[in-house]
């Protein structure tokens, strides 16, 4: 859901989204509730296949973000060269925005398992993260944080 969630809000043409798991199941689609939720902002799934992470993915990226913390530290052991780049996607739009990390409060909770409310609770939280780094990129013109601004 983030990955076409920051297609839609940033743009193609601003920078190049995708989204991978470590624990994946290649090929495999989005759920039914995932495509239902995003279906209400006018997003088609049906598409999405689950990619792998891989090494060669995370040498291409400027920019690694995790739901959880749980995966960002996972993520770290397994990749730990690739440690200035990864974030939660929280604590890097709380560093944008120049405010301080709440580490109790960094995870974005997996929906996968629950019903569509709970999609839709996480597409919500999402699209609110992925506006605000919308906004700070149209007041800057550029990925700054409110600091370096």
């Amino acid at each position: 859901m983030a990955e076409a969630l920051a297609r839609r809000y940033l743009g193609d043409d601003q920078v190049d989204v995708f989204s991978a798991g470590l624990f994946a199941i290649e090929g495999e689609s989005a759920s039914p509730e995932a495509q239902l939720v995003l279906e209400e902002e006018g997003i088609d799934l049906s598409g999405h296949r689950a990619r792998i992470l891989t090494q060669e993915m995370l040498d291409q990226s400027d920019l690694i973000l995790t739901m959880t913390r749980a995966h960002k530290k996972m993520l770290l052991s397994l990749y730990p060269d690739h440690g200035k780049k990864v974030w939660t996607l929280k604590g890097w739009v709380a560093s944008l925005k120049g405010e301080a990390i709440d580490t109790d409060n960094e995870d974005i909770p997996d929906p996968f398992g629950y019903d569509v409310s709970v999609y839709a609770k996480t597409r919500d939280e999402l699209k609110t993260l992925i506006l605000d780094v919308q906004n700070i990129q149209k007041k800057h013109g550029e990925w700054k944080s409110e600091a370096e601004a």
